[in-house]
């Protein structure tokens, strides 16, 4: 595709969608199934959840951008003695 030609819409019935959301470990890999973007296929789960009573699992994002809580507390906790041993000088 180039730069100036618009993307392809991709289309994905319900029941498709739901067999390969269930079957799929993260969000990652139901969007390399599915050939959905990341967001469109978050808010698809979410809308079958809301609108429909579907209860698909919840996904663990496998982002580099997702962290975990266990992490950001070490994040603070390092940054917090680091700044207080520039109190210290």
């Amino acid at each position: 595709m180039t730069e100036n030609s618009p993307e392809l819409r991709v289309s994905v019935d319900a029941e498709d969608f739901i067999r390969i959301w269930e079957s799929s470990e993260n969000l990652d890999e139901v969007v390399e199934r599915t050939g959905l973007k990341r967001s469109s296929a978050s808010q698809r789960a979410t809308t079958l959840r809301k609108n429909y009573g579907i209860p698909l699992k919840k996904m663990k994002g496998s982002s580099p951008h997702a962290v975990s809580r266990e992490r950001l507390l070490e994040a603070f906790e390092e940054a917090r003695s680091q700044a207080q041993g520039f109190d210290d000088e």
